[in-house]
Parts: C-alpha cells; structure tokens; sequence
C-alpha cells in the first residue's frame, strides 16, 4: 500500500493577493450580517483551589421499599451531603458491604434471593446476581413470608475483607456464596449452620467465621477452596448441644481474634490459630451488666474498642480490644443518673466510632404516643460517646413525633423491642456510620432512619458557627417509594432507610 505524500509548497504573490481579497470581502460580509446583533462576551477562566479532599468520600444509604417492591441505593457525597445517583435494588435489602478499594458494593435482597452488584463510580446502574439453590441435601429452611415464590436462600448479610470476592450469608438456605467480584458469578457455595446472619472475614483473606444463630455455632470456612473447615459449638444460657445465639461478628485488624457478640449479652473471644472460643461476660467492675437483648457489636480499629448495644435495656458495653480477652471497661445504663441521656429509657440500636478514633455515636429511639395526632410515634437521638472517659458527653436530639407506619416493616410499633432479630422487618430501625475524613477534610457521622424516610447528617467537628457534634437539620431524603401519597398531597413518602455504608 502506498501512503500518499503532500509536498509543502510555496503560494506566489499573485494568490498571497488574491486570497487577501477574498478575505476582505468575507469580512465585510460577517460586519453587514451582524450589525445589530449582540454577542455574549467570552468568559476567561480564571484558576480555582482544588476540591476538598472531602469530595471524594461518600457513603450510601440502602432504603426499603415495603413488603413486594424494589428498595434502593443512593449514593451520597460527602463534601456538601448531596445524593449522586441511585440505583434499584431487589426486594427488602437487608444488608450492604463495599469490597476494601471502595469501587463496588454488594446489596443483599433477602426476598428474591439475589445480590446487588454496582460500580460505584456509576451509582445509576446496577447488576443482579442470582444465587443458585444451597447443594444437595443441605437443610433449607422456608422463607419468610414476605418473600419470592422460588425463595431458597434469603441472603441477609454480605461481607469481605479482599477485593476479590464477596461472600452472601443466605438464613433460609444455611448457605453462603461466594461471589467473585470481577465476573459477578457464584463461584463456591458452602453448606455452613442454621440460620447464618453474619459474617466476619479475617484481613488476610483466610478464614470467613459464619454466626449461626439457629444453630448456635460458629463455621470456619477456609478461603483457599471454600469449604468449612471447622464448627465451633458456643456455649451459652440455652439448652444444648449449642445453647447460643450469635447474632453478629467482627475480626481484629491483627487476625487474631474473632468476637462473636450472642444475643444473651456474652462475647465470645475465638483465637483464630486454634479455633477456640472462651466466654467473656459483659459485666463492668460496677457490676452493671448489659443483659439480654444484646443485637449488634462494632469494632473500632482506631480507638481499640469494641461497642455493643442492647436496645431491650438501654445499655451500652464498651471493651478494650488490646488485652486478651477484652476487658469490660464501661457499660453505659442511658436510663439511669443524675444526667442519664434518656431518663425514660431508649432502644440503642448501632454505633459507629469516627476515624480519629476521639469518639463514637450511639445511634437510639424511643416509642411513645403521637403529639397532636393518633397513633405511636418514634423519636430519635445520638448519644456522644467520648473514648477517653467512656462516658456519654453530649446527646444530640434528631427526629421526634415520626409516625410509626407497620407497613414499612422498620420495627415494632410500642416496646418490648424483640430480643432476637428475625427477616421480615428492618434489621436496624437506626443505623450509624462515619465518613472517611482527613487532615483537611472532617469526619461525619451518617444516621440512616427508617420510619422518617432519610437519612441525618452530624458535624462531628465545629462548622460555621455551630459546635462540634451538630445536627444542623440536614436530613437527605430517601428515593420516592411506592406507597400512596399521603392525604392533601400528590407526592409519595420516601423509601425507608436500613443500613448506610462509608466508603474508603
């Protein structure tokens, strides 16, 4: 093939003129044509300081959307608290987890038996992974009643440590599958307990601990092939052979430990070397114990702690994490003292600690009858937390005379709260979380509120005029659901948020 070549060459004065012509003449074209017209100035652009560094952390708010419909996800900035994109989920997502680089999340939709799969640089599109039935013979159990007509699995829960897969704890199906992150595949599923509802995968990538609460036993499945390689019976209150309840699990950033939190108030302490567990009572040298009705344990990797709380009794158990077993520095009555943070009592649902490792947030509520109108209403609050006292040093009020809708399925309407959380309602009616943040950019902490529809915005550090841990009344609101619009208005209520997420 021959590539023809262009000679440059060079014009004669008699076309240099010519052409001057031409060009005069257009000109004058151009002027006549515009006379009269008027032209918007060009803007010259003028240099600005590079973005907050906060603009590049977000979290995302996961939000049901009753019994039969799609939930959502949002996906919310945190420099300047405004929602990028959202996406459709599957039917009542119960749980989320991102993979450690942040760039994608994975949304458990307990109803249908699938996983959401989104690029989170895209937060408008999304994939749906289908999980197959637990292997033959493995004992599945029937779906909530809520759920699909083909229900096997109801995943509940999501988790991973690793880039590279993501695991799905599936309570009916006593299952849980892997999925490669890439292809968005099953690759391995792995008959694990009763009722698996959480998952606490090691840093290194190693070993995934499965809290079965039906069972009342820990799987140990090993990651290089997928498979359990050991069942660790926790004893407890009830009758054997596994008197437990696990109900949730985290790792240590060192690998060493796995606490298992049981819904009777005990950790259990499992040195990962040798698969053991020892019992450690939640019970402060005061003797204020936490009780039973315990739902949810928090590691803060920063501060050393662990946070656990049971809404059935107002009660918060701080432990250090650094001494083996873990030593009950605190528990925190929120109903009792001169000062208490909610005199009448409160239902402490989650916690989450900011990255300077300063303080945490206990996210509450608590039930009452509606002011001005009929029905039970739900008032919401965050208790401050500082580390260094473990004492309650600011409580911060955010939602109040919120009514309570059985419809959307976020929690009991009046007390008692259950002891031992089962699909069908919202795991969290309140859940807390905290932005990244850096030497420019502040911590935030992110409230997810279900029966209020949005999701609530603390200033941990001072902004503007306000002090530090502010809720200046910025609330986000969740994507428009598909309940009817209220009377006097064309406008649906927002969805319900369960869960958010912080990204890295």
């Amino acid at each position: 093939m021959t590539i023809p070549v262009t000679k440059k060459t060079s014009a004669s004065p008699v076309f240099l003129r010519a052409a001057a012509k031409v060009v005069f003449v257009l000109m004058l074209g151009v002027i006549e044509v515009s006379c009269g017209d008027t032209y918007r100035p060009v803007a010259q652009v003028i240099p600005q300081p590079p973005p907050n560094p906060a603009a590049f952390h977000f979290v995302i708010s996961v939000s049901s959307n009753g019994t039969f419909d799609p939930g959502a996800a949002s996906r919310i900035d945190v420099s300047g608290d405004s929602t990028a994109g959202v996406f459709q989920t599957g039917v009542a997502p119960a749980h989320a987890a991102l993979i450690p680089n942040g760039t994608r999340l994975y949304v458990a939709n307990g109803a249908e038996d699938t996983v959401t799969a989104n690029n989170t640089p895209t937060p408008t599109v999304a994939t749906t992974i289908s999980l197959p039935p637990p292997p033959q013979g493995a004992p599945s159990l029937p779906c909530p009643a809520n759920s699909s007509p083909g229900c096997v699995n109801f995943p509940v829960f999501v988790h991973t440590t690793e880039n590279g897969n993501v695991y799905a704890a599936n309570y009916a199906g006593g299952t849980v599958s892997v999925i490669n992150t890439t292809s968005n595949v099953v690759t391995a599923t792995a008959a694990v307990g009763t009722h698996p509802v959480a998952l606490a995968e090691l840093p290194n990538s190693q070993k995934l601990y499965v809290a079965n609460q039906g069972s009342g036993d820990i799987s140990v499945i090993g990651l290089v092939n997928d498979t359990v390689v050991k069942t660790i019976c926790l004893s407890g209150p009830g009758p054997p052979p596994c008197p437990a309840s696990p109900i949730w699990a985290v790792a240590r950033s060192d690998n060493a430990k796995v606490y298992v939190l049981d819904s009777s108030g005990l950790v259990y302490d499992i040195d990962t070397l040798t698969d053991s567990a020892i019992v450690v009572p939640l019970v402060d040298t005061g003797g204020t114990s936490l009780g039973a009705g315990a739902n949810f344990i928090d590691y803060d990797s920063v501060a050393q702690r662990l946070y656990i709380t049971n809404p059935t009794d107002s009660r918060v158990a701080i432990l250090d994490s650094t001494t083996d077993p873990p030593t009950v520095l605190k528990v925190l009555d929120l109903s009792q003292g001169p000062a208490a943070p909610c005199p009448a009592g409160c239902a402490p649902v989650s916690v989450s600690g900011i990255g300077d490792g300063t303080r945490a947030y206990v996210a509450s509520y608590t039930l009452a009858s509606c002011v001005g109108f009929s029905g039970n209403c739900v008032n919401t609050q965050v208790q401050v937390v500082d580390v260094l006292s473990n004492t309650v040093s600011k409580v911060i009020p955010i939602a109040t005379n919120v009514l309570v809708d059985p419809a959307t399925n976020c929690g009991p309407s009046s007390a008692p709260v259950p002891a031992l959380w089962a699909p069908g309602t919202a795991r969290f009616r309140l859940f807390a979380a905290s932005s990244g943040g850096g030497s420019t950019s502040n911590f935030k902490v992110y409230i997810a509120q279900c029966d209020a529809g949005n999701v609530a915005v603390i200033d941990t550090f001072p902004s503007g005029s306000n002090p530090q841990d502010t809720f200046n009344g910025v609330a986000l609101p969740a994507p428009l659901s598909s309940f009817p619009a209220p009377p006097g208005s064309q406008i649906p209520p927002p969805q319900n948020p369960v869960l958010v997420v912080a990204g890295p």
